[in-house]
Parts: structure tokens; sequence; C-alpha cells
């Protein structure tokens, strides 16, 4: 006979967090109260009563869910619905999500262990098909933080299939300061896209993984609203390097480093580093070496 689970809000914290794509509640198991579970809760009708659509996010979570990807994504144990809800079961972490551990600039070695987390997943999801779309440190969970971080990426709410054949509209879905300027209609010439073929794919994850890294290594994203992104659009090559450069240069980050940054924030979608190619940079290709300074830090303990 199959087990039947009881699962009640957790009386400390029942809200984790909430969004214009849905809420999400903490919730504790009767039979074992040591265990805990994230639901998200997603309406199915939006105050116009127009029908919201889900069925991406559940494609992502299927595929994703599965034990080979349990490493790059926050897990899902399955949903439930009612006649006005669906609700998504999710393994909780109790560190939350990347926003709230980033209360300064990290180091070098710190940006590198993240950065190379997030690329492997977002690999995974290009290979299947799958367009992100709202890459951010609210959507990263932290499984363990620094100095030896773990993340996982999480909310599928806006991800996509894509196949070949189709072409996909993303305009105007993303987070201002982390999406991509066609997710927002903007070209290099500053104007609203009308072409098919320029229609926001891939690449904006990757435009979306560098306004990341540059977060990470500053503590600031380098496009706070359509005004200084719009000047970084229709600038040379040369100042939109300087840009970059300045801030990154501030904070300590290697020439490197600064090369991987620069291939994905090319403003043509077309030029910037894939998923794939960015894995095999030779930025991330250092991950597993120690930096001088831990290796001159007796205090430093190397065991995990």
């Amino acid at each position: 006979m199959r087990r039947v689970e009881n699962w009640n809000l957790d009386a400390k914290r029942p809200i984790l967090g909430s969004g214009s794509f849905g809420t999400v509640r903490l919730e504790r198991c009767q039979q074992s109260s040591s265990r805990l579970r994230a639901v998200k809760e997603i309406k199915k009708h939006d105050q116009q009563q127009r029908v919201i659509d889900y069925s991406r996010e559940l494609e992502a979570i299927v595929q994703f869910s599965r034990p080979q990807y349990s490493h790059c994504f926050v897990q899902s144990h399955g949903w439930f619905e009612n006649d006005s809800s669906i609700f998504i079961a999710m393994e909780y972490h109790q560190w939350g999500d990347l926003s709230r551990h980033l209360y300064s600039p990290l180091p070098e070695d710190e940006v590198r262990q993240i950065i190379s987390q997030v690329v492997e997943g977002i690999v995974y999801m290009h290979e299947k098909g799958f367009i992100h779309r709202d890459l951010k440190p609210s959507n990263i969970m932290v499984i363990s933080n620094g100095p030896y971080w773990s993340v996982k990426i999480a909310d599928f709410g806006i991800s996509k299939q894509r196949f070949l054949q189709e072409s996909l509209n993303t305009v105007g879905v993303g987070t201002m300061g982390y999406a991509a300027p066609e997710q927002i209609g903007l070209s290099s010439n500053d104007v609203a896209m009308n072409d098919e073929n320029s229609k926001p794919g891939f690449p904006a994850d990757m435009w979306s993984m560098g306004i990341l890294s540059m977060k990470l290594f500053t503590g600031q994203v380098p496009f706070k609203d359509l005004t200084t992104l719009s000047q970084y659009l229709s600038s040379s090559q040369e100042a939109r390097a300087l840009k970059l450069e300045s801030p990154l240069k501030q904070n300590g980050a290697s020439k490197i480093s600064q090369n991987f940054i620069f291939d994905l924030l090319q403003v043509e979608p077309e030029k910037r580093m894939g998923a794939y190619q960015a894995s095999l940079h030779e930025w991330l290709a250092k991950i597993g070496e120690v930096s001088d300074d831990v290796l001159n830090d007796g205090s430093n303990d190397l065991s995990l």
C-alpha cells in the first residue's frame, strides 16, 4: 500500500518569496517534521481572467528533474492543481537564492566557481532546446556558500523550448538589468526590432551570463536602466570594452576573466560566445587551480 504524506505550511516561515510569476511557500511533512519542501503556486488566470500558460515551466521541470541533472537544477517532486492554481513541489535549500549572499564583490576564484556551474546548466538547457530567459541571482539557489560554492539553476517560469524550425519571440520577457537588448526590443541602433530573424534566442542567456559575471565581480550590474544600456549599444567597440573593463579592473578581475565577459556582452547576438564555447573557455578551465593568495595563507583549510 502506498503511504500518503501530509504537508502543512511551516509555522515559522510560511512564505519564501513571491513575484509576478507566482508565490513560493515552505511546507513541512507531518509524518517527518524534519522534511521540508518548497511549493510554488502559479495562478491559472491573471487579473483579466486570461489563461496563464504554465506548460513551458512544466516541460523544463520534467526534463531537468531527471537524476543526471540534479547537480545543476533545483529538482521537482511533482505537482498538483486545483481549479485556480497549479502547485509545483520542489526541493528546499535553506541558504536561499544567490541574491541574498551578494553583500559585496566576490573574489575571482569564487566568481569562477559560480559561473562555471551556471554555464554547465545552461549548456544542458541549450542542448535540449530550452532557453531560460531570466538568469539572475534570485533564480540561482545556493546549496553551499563561499568560499566553496555550490549552486543550482531555478525558476523555469519563463523558459521556452525552441525548435530549429520555429522562430521565437521573447521580447518583453526577462528582468531589466539582466535582460539582453533583444529581449526588450533594442538593437545596436537603439531601435525596436521587427525582423523575425532578429528575435531573441540562446544568445539572450549568454548576455545574462555576462551581466551576472559583472554583478559577482563588481557588486553592480553595468546597465541599470534603458539610458545606460542604450549608450552602450550606440558606442564604439572600444568604448564598450572600456565601459566594462574599468569596474572589473578596479575589483581585481584578471584579463582572462575580462575577455570572458567581453565575449558574452557582445551587442550583436550572433557574435556572443555560446554556452558550450563558454564551458571550454580558458578562464573556466582554471577552476581547479589554487590561487597564490590561498597558497600563501597557512590558515586556509583546503579540505572540503
